[in-house]
């Protein structure tokens, strides 16, 4: 198993409330679209010294072969993934990503 760590602020004009509500359509249509990916939690940073992320989002993924798998069917989901994904990317700024492996 591998996971998907991402990262972001939302944009000033964007509430915490419409944060969450957009995140969490985006992770519907996400799983729906690659079921292999589970939203394993949607972080809000409450406390922390330096410069963070505000949000943090883990995705549990088999392999790195649901890379593959996001752009392969790209097409085929793109008609219910677009419009969550514009919204997504208008709201955030700051946005940042990795994949980290769990080793005990």
């Amino acid at each position: 198993m591998i996971y998907f760590v991402q990262e972001f602020d939302r944009r000033p004009q964007v509430s915490d409330a419409e944060m969450r509500q957009i995140y969490q359509r985006l992770a519907e249509n996400w799983q729906k679209a690659w079921p292999s990916n589970r939203l394993v939690g949607f972080f809000s940073l409450r406390y922390g010294l330096g410069a963070a992320p505000q949000y943090m989002a883990i995705w549990e993924m088999p392999d790195f072969a649901a890379f593959d798998e996001w752009r392969g069917r790209w097409e085929e989901v793109k008609p219910f993934m677009q419009a969550v994904e514009d919204d997504f990317h208008g709201a955030v700024v700051n946005e940042r990503a990795r994949v980290v492996e769990k080793l005990f």
